[in-house]
């Protein structure tokens, strides 16, 4: 990954939702990374290393267009969200949903569904990397359900979804998969 910036250069934000920068869902990243082109300049947003307060339900950003919360983290979330053409969330699986920390950044969003401020731009393309220790189908379906809602609220659509499961038993990311993924999320079409 390049950090020169040129007109045909994607700007990527990657947000990680795993406490644990060299378990699976890491491998998993790594792997799927690799089949990202070299140009590509990408912002790493730590779920667990940034403050994002929970929403309080305030609804100020309903009349106000911006969170009531101004003492965190999230102003870089909101710099990343808006400076990228391309977003991949990799996360882990937990009790079929999203950590903690990750779905906190996501309630954080309710801003962008009252007041849109990504319209002007082109739609832009997002993958989720999930890990699980199970082999269960449904936590990837609720969280890819959940976050095609929450995508569209920043003007963005889910190309593909990337599920590597049973990694209590071992780590079996597929680089086809991976691969056939990025080539969507790339992909001009």
């Amino acid at each position: 990954m390049s950090t020169a910036n040129s007109d045909k250069t994607k700007k990527i934000a990657i947000i990680f939702g795993s406490p644990n920068n060299q378990g699976n869902t890491a491998k998993l990243l790594d792997l799927f990374l690799s089949f990202c082109p070299n140009d590509t300049q990408a912002k790493l947003l730590c779920a667990y290393d940034l403050t994002i307060n929970p929403c309080f339900g305030c609804d100020y950003c309903k009349t106000n267009g911006v969170c009531c919360q101004k003492k965190d983290s999230f102003a870089e979330i909101e710099q990343a969200v808006r400076e990228s053409d391309i977003f991949i969330i990799a996360t882990p699986i937990y009790f079929l949903g999203f950590p903690a920390p990750l779905k906190q950044i996501f309630d954080r969003f309710q801003a962008y569904f009252y007041h849109p401020p990504f319209k002007e731009k082109k739609r832009r393309k997002a993958v989720l990397l999930t890990t699980s220790g199970s082999n269960d189908e449904l936590g990837p379906k609720q969280m890819e359900n959940s976050l095609r809602y929450l995508l569209d609220t920043i003007n963005a659509s889910l190309v593909d979804v990337v599920s590597v499961k049973n990694t209590d038993h071992s780590f079996m990311g597929n680089p086809a998969v991976c691969q056939k993924a990025a080539n969507k999320l790339f992909s001009d079409e």
